[in-house]
């Protein structure tokens, strides 16, 4: 595993590792509700929105994907010109901060979804 995040409310844990699959867990039934495939390299983090709602994963195939944790439907993605290490959700729940290997920071906002 390379990265884990679990909701506010204590609810899921969503693990991504070196298979390139991010997996949606119940905590409390400790099942897998969902296994999300999309990214074709090696996830480097996911973060969860404050409101629990979205995940969002950095992926070395040089992508943003955003989630719906419930639905385990990839809603956006978001492609860069270099691997992507890391990335933050701001306070307000859709403003995701992210940075490539070549250093480059990307500001990106979720709309929408409402």
């Amino acid at each position: 595993m390379t990265s884990i995040a679990v909701t506010p409310d204590g609810e899921y844990a969503i693990s991504v590792s070196a298979s390139r699959t991010l997996q949606v867990w119940n905590l409390k039934s400790r099942e897998l509700i969902h296994a999300l495939e999309g990214h074709t390299d090696f996830v480097n983090v996911i973060v969860v929105t404050a409101d629990g709602r979205l995940a969002i994963s950095a992926s070395a195939d040089h992508s943003l994907r955003v989630w719906g944790i419930e639905s385990g439907d990839c809603i956006a993605a978001f492609s860069g010109e270099g691997p992507m290490l890391r990335c933050a959700v701001a306070p307000d729940g859709r403003t995701i901060v992210a940075r490539d290997k070549s250093g480059r920071g990307h500001l990106l906002r979720i709309e929408g979804l409402e």
